[in-house]
């Protein structure tokens, strides 16, 4: 599928949601890209966690590690040595890994609601078009095709 088509789609489904739906969506795009910086920065993490099992010393070499460390002189304290070092790298994985599953459930979240209140504004836009069609009109259908069409979200 091209991006040209891609976009063509996307403005089809955007003619008949909601006015707010865009922004809402561009929020949904947001919080995507952040749930992968979160997951990249968790990897980041477990391969640090690596490093220190390996040589707790060698993370003296990161410069960015020492200034996360002068952020509290009780953990600087601690990491002074290298049981504690593996200790504050371990904390680091820990809590990243909490705040990425926080941000996937919020991800997950927001996708489902979005992805509903879509759906729900094509049904209503389906459903006011079905019933603003001529008389003539519905006695030339199929009822039944009608009454599927109208229930596609049951499924």
């Amino acid at each position: 599928m091209t991006l040209k088509t891609l976009a063509n789609q996307f403005a089809l489904i955007f003619r008949h949601a909601k006015p707010g739906r865009a922004a809402a969506g561009a929020y949904l795009l947001v919080l995507i890209l952040a749930q992968a910086i979160a997951e990249l920065a968790l990897t980041g993490t477990v391969s640090l966690l690596g490093v220190a099992m390996a040589s707790p010393e060698s993370l003296a070499r990161f410069g960015w590690f020492q200034h996360l460390l002068d952020l509290s002189p009780l953990v600087r304290q601690h990491a002074s040595q290298p049981a504690g070092m593996l200790t504050v790298v371990l904390l680091l994985v820990v809590i990243g890994s909490i705040l990425k599953n926080l941000l996937t459930a919020l991800t997950t979240y927001s996708q489902t609601r979005y992805g509903q209140a879509i759906a729900a504004d094509l049904g209503r836009s389906l459903f006011n078009a079905y019933l603003n069609s001529p008389y003539l009109w519905h006695l030339s259908q199929n009822t039944a095709e009608l009454s599927s069409i109208l229930n596609f979200r049951a499924f």
